[in-house]
């Protein structure tokens, strides 16, 4: 078993349309069993697609709000909150709703289609057009990640997989069983749902519909254009690349920080302390408030992860002076009991106003600083660059 649930792309718009989805989804069952919605208990009219029986335009936007059981409806739900995070993040509400309805709609019309000479079969469910909306997350963030699921045997867990990986992944297990199939099955549909999205997503980020900002697989992985000549400088062309660069990256920053935000507000250590360590690519990189820096040193104080704490708290150190003595000791405390870096610890203590801590921390500082002269004279090298 393996399934994205969570992804790092930057969401600059709520995902409304992608929870009312997922709300209709589910209500349609309900709404069936209830006797509130219609439903042709011999065909399953309007919300089975049926093969062979002509075309009908109901059944297209009909069907893929239905699910064979509790278990499809499930997995297609959360794929379909994780890939919908990332496209209707790119494009609001607005326009992500027809997006995926033309989706939807639109393979379901073609499917139809197809199987007109078939004088039987059926097929339900959102699978093909989410299907779609991962072709289309693969071209506008392929280096994003997603957070994965896993489950083979009695081993599992999480892992971040770039969102390009796990299109690839999906795309190349649906086309294997395709083509070992002797019979139309799910994957097919599934490729189907690939062939509408993956060209739309190319069409609407070059119609300047979406603004990847240079984040899309054709400037990450297309190449570098052959030039015909040599063109000569032209400041007023750099000056408005760098502006726009500029403010491309300023933009990416501050999304980056409401999702870190979001990220420590639901305990998301992890992926918070790896968005900030993609962000320090981008322009200065991302400076984080001293509030956000105590929560993710907090968080990842309890999960005992040192040596990813220590830049941190002496980011804190340097960025709030006035208060900076009693970080001073907690970190010099980490450097000797979890480090082994006596020397560095030395060094904080060294900065240290006596006067400005209490009794306890006092005593404290004392005790850490005669450990950190023990360590040094029982001969431990510490190999000290200025770095952590």
């Amino acid at each position: 078993m393996f399934f994205p649930y969570s992804t790092d792309a930057p969401d600059y718009h709520w995902p409304w349309a992608t929870i009312g989805l997922i709300v209709a989804n589910v209500l349609v069952p309900v709404g069936i069993i209830l006797g509130v919605l219609p439903f042709d208990a011999e065909t399953g009219d309007p919300w089975v697609l049926q093969y062979g029986e002509g075309l009908w335009p109901t059944q297209w936007f009909c069907s893929p709000f239905m699910h064979a059981g509790v278990f499809h409806l499930l997995g297609n739900m959360v794929a379909l909150w994780t890939f919908g995070l990332v496209v209707e993040g790119k494009l609001g509400w607005r326009r992500y709703l027809p997006l995926y309805l033309l989706l939807a709609v639109g393979e379901s019309a073609i499917e139809q289609t197809l199987m007109l000479g078939m004088s039987e079969g059926s097929s339900v469910g959102a699978s093909s057009a989410i299907m779609g909306l991962l072709a289309i997350a693969a071209v506008w963030a392929p280096d994003n990640e997603f957070e994965c699921f896993y489950w083979v045997a009695f081993v599992f867990g999480t892992v971040s997989v770039p969102i390009l990986g796990v299109a690839v992944f999906y795309i190349g297990f649906d086309l294997l069983i395709a083509m070992l199939a002797s019979e139309i099955t799910g994957s097919f549909l599934h490729l189907l749902g690939v062939a509408i999205g993956f060209p739309l997503g190319v069409l609407m980020l070059r119609r300047g519909v979406v603004d990847c900002e240079g984040w899309d697989v054709f400037s990450r992985y297309g190449g570098a254009k052959k030039k015909t000549r040599v063109p000569g400088p032209d400041p007023e062309a750099e000056a408005r690349r760098s502006a726009k660069a500029a403010k491309r990256d300023t933009g990416q920053l501050e999304a980056a920080g409401q999702q870190i935000d979001a990220f420590l507000a639901d305990g998301a250590i992890s992926a918070a302390l790896k968005l900030h360590h993609k962000m320090s690519a981008v322009g200065d990189g991302l400076r984080l408030r001293p509030a956000q820096l105590t929560k993710l040193i907090a968080g990842l104080q309890a999960e005992q992860r040192w040596a990813d704490l220590a830049p941190l708290m002496a980011e804190l150190i340097e960025r709030t002076p006035d208060s900076a003595d009693r970080p001073r000791v907690q970190l010099a405390q980490v450097c000797v009991t979890k480090l082994d870096r006596p020397g560095r610890a030395l060094d904080l203590l060294g900065e240290v106003d006596a006067k400005a801590l209490t009794e306890k921390q006092l005593t404290a500082a004392k005790r850490i600083k005669s450990r950190a002269h023990e360590m040094q004279s029982e001969g431990l090298v510490e190999l000290d660059d200025g770095g952590w």
